[in-house]
């Protein structure tokens, strides 16, 4: 009798210890395959983020082609009006123009960097990298940059203007980068989602209109303190 005794103790712990491994067998399971849930969930948010991220700077890339083409057909207009860039007509005609653009200035430029706006301010761009660009004959969008009529966080979209295929002058529009922010629209993923647009430098044009949106984060070369994470995405312009 105690042997029989005996063994069913040792049945019996037997039984215990196949329920408790049991337990943690399942408990190991269910939070591996939780795990491997929360995986997939946050590389398929990832995924969706950069592409929307990447539809919306396809929309800014051809929002600024299309002003790109209207100065450029402004610049040929100008180029065959007048002799004189800084001719009054021409700046009439401007004012006309930015009436019916999204530009809030447009602004002529001679080679020397002299520049004339529709705002009644005059500037010297003869420093500014991007207008050294335009006068090699190639359309540009610049980095970010403050004006003296206090406009700051604005780019220029400034193509050249041509004669007799001789670079003359620069036809520049200014936009503020809230109206180009209102077409990265990240609000998506319950109000988490938010963005960067950058030019192919690596400079940040455009951050989303977001609280956790950092404003100072200017540069995606050589700033690294940025906190990615799964409700962030950088997409990239070709300029």
């Amino acid at each position: 009798m105690f042997k029989q005794s005996k063994k069913n103790q040792l049945i019996l712990l037997l039984d215990i210890l196949i329920i408790v491994g049991a337990f943690f067998a399942v408990r190991f399971l269910v939070r591996y395959y939780s795990m491997e849930l929360q995986r997939q969930t946050e590389q398929e948010v990832i995924r969706l983020h950069s592409q929307v991220a990447s539809q919306n700077a396809i929309l800014i890339k051809e929002k600024l082609q299309s002003d790109q083409k209207l100065l450029t057909s402004m610049a040929n207009y100008i180029s065959n009006e007048s002799d004189d860039l800084f001719d009054s007509s021409n700046m009439d005609n401007l004012r006309t123009q930015l009436n019916t653009s999204t530009f809030n200035m447009l602004t002529i430029s001679k080679p020397e960097g002299t520049t004339i706006s529709t705002n009644g301010l005059d500037y010297d761009f003869s420093k500014q990298a991007f207008f050294q660009t335009v006068l090699q004959g190639i359309p540009i969008v610049s980095d970010p940059m403050n004006f003296q009529d206090k406009q700051h966080d604005a780019i220029l979209v400034s193509v050249p203007i041509f004669r007799n295929s001789e670079v003359i002058g620069v036809l520049s529009g200014r936009y503020k980068l809230e109206k180009l922010q209102a077409l990265l629209t990240l609000d998506t993923f319950e109000g988490k989602g938010y963005g960067y647009i950058a030019k192919k430098n690596g400079k940040i044009i455009i951050h989303s209109d977001h609280k956790d949106a950092d404003p100072e984060f200017n540069d995606i070369t050589v700033q690294k303190r940025l906190n990615i994470n799964n409700h962030i995405s950088i997409a990239a312009i070709d300029y």
